[in-house]
């Protein structure tokens, strides 16, 4: 589809492009006969700004990138499938939205060229990122902090960016104190590769068992996320013949994978074992057994990651900063 030009318009008015521009613009130095004219003219011609052109004029381009990286390999991949994840980008997205901001999703390429994503944000000049998910570990991704504007993270502490994260610690602690007080007798604690994260769950398991001179707390390696690893637990544990164990994953959707494990083995959950997760998400609230898990406030979260951006973006005198979220404890039929 052909876009109108204010070439095309002073072309067809006889007046010149800066006339046109400046009466479209609604300059003061043009009369207001010859801007009725030419913005009526415009208008039946089919003519709209050019926002991009605008913004740029003004510095700003009124988009914003989001980084939801989750692996490489395409079998790890959850992207927007992830529930937790998609609920909180619709509350950051309403939130921009209402403000006049779009999103673009940030990628490691610019068509088909490999360009990193430090190099793909600043080509499309974007006014400010949220990184919701990646691999800190990775260089391609600590790179991108050192972009030129704001910055917020979920999940994810360094000085030159602002990052909203759930109390990871008071979770951990009281969904802790809720499996030690329903008499389960050992604790089986998955945690993912070695992360802020991780190390502050960790912390904050250990703590509380010490608190409570509980001895029997054992660490899992599991992969974030991976119903594979879940089954793999739930069915390794049930071979130590362990008395009262409860297994907390670090995520409803390796818990998910745990609960089709006790199916298969036909294990009763949680007389024999118990099972807790993590983040809320709704389908685990909709099946039997319902999941005994920790619900993070996504919609908060998105909300506070569009306020906190918004003023970073607006007032060049904003600091960064640590916004904490609480959690809430949802007591299913998984571990009571």
């Amino acid at each position: 589809m052909y876009m109108v030009t204010i070439t095309d318009i002073s072309k067809k008015s006889g007046y010149s492009v800066s006339t046109v521009s400046k009466a479209l613009n609604n300059y003061s130095d043009v009369s207001e006969k010859v801007k009725d004219e030419i913005q009526s003219l415009a208008k039946s011609m089919g003519y709209y700004p050019s926002a991009v052109a605008r913004n740029l004029k003004l510095g700003n381009t009124y988009n914003v990138g989001v980084l939801l990286y989750d692996g490489v390999e395409e079998k790890d991949k959850l992207g927007l499938t992830h529930c937790f994840f998609a609920e909180v980008l619709n509350s950051f997205k309403y939130q921009m939205e209402n403000h006049g901001y779009d999103l673009v999703f940030v990628s490691d390429k610019i068509g088909d060229l490999e360009s990193g994503y430090l190099t793909h944000c600043r080509s499309k000049r974007l006014d400010g990122i949220f990184i919701i998910c990646a691999d800190f570990n990775k260089p391609i991704v600590r790179e991108l902090l050192d972009y030129e504007k704001p910055i917020i993270a979920f999940d994810y502490l360094d000085p030159r960016i602002s990052t909203v994260m759930s109390d990871n610690g008071q979770a951990i602690s009281g969904m802790l104190r809720e499996v030690i007080s329903r008499g389960y007798e050992n604790i089986i604690f998955c945690c993912d590769v070695e992360s802020l994260i991780r190390n502050e769950r960790v912390q904050a398991a250990t703590d509380t068992c010490n608190e409570y001179g509980f001895k029997n707390l054992y660490f899992e390696n599991g992969k974030y996320c991976s119903m594979e690893d879940g089954y793999r637990i739930v069915k390794e544990t049930a071979a130590k013949n362990l008395k009262r164990p409860c297994i907390m994953f670090t995520d409803d959707y390796a818990a998910l994978g745990g609960l089709q494990a006790v199916r298969d083995l036909h294990i009763n959950v949680p007389q024999d074992l118990a099972i807790v997760g993590f983040d809320g998400i709704k389908v685990g609230q909709m099946l039997y057994p319902k999941l005994t898990t920790v619900q993070q406030d996504s919609k908060a979260i998105g909300e506070a990651v569009a306020q906190k951006l918004l003023k970073l973006m607006t007032d060049s005198s904003e600091k960064n900063e640590k916004i904490v979220i609480p959690t809430k404890l949802l007591i299913g039929d998984t571990c009571y």
